[in-house]
């Protein structure tokens, strides 16, 4: 998943019309959940994205609050 983040962000630097959402699976992160979108705001990214159902895990995933406050207080969006 880091892989695709990075490819999505490096596109971003070519193309400056896209906006990158990372892809982010809580529990594959876990704990690593709010580096990975740390990483990734500073690499440029737009927003985050989860996909509860393809991942299955429901939108209030504990690894989830940590990721909700940190988009709150830097102003990142969150897609579901």
């Amino acid at each position: 998943m880091r892989e695709m983040n990075d490819w999505s962000l490096a596109a971003q630097v070519r193309e400056p019309r896209i906006r990158t959402y990372i892809a982010l699976d809580p529990t594959l992160f876990e704990d690593e959940s709010v580096a990975e979108v740390d990483r990734c705001i500073a690499l440029g990214a737009t927003g985050v994205k989860i996909h509860p159902q393809v991942n299955e895990h429901f939108p209030d995933h504990p690894a989830l609050r940590a990721v909700y406050a940190r988009c709150e207080e830097t102003g990142t969006a969150v897609l579901a």
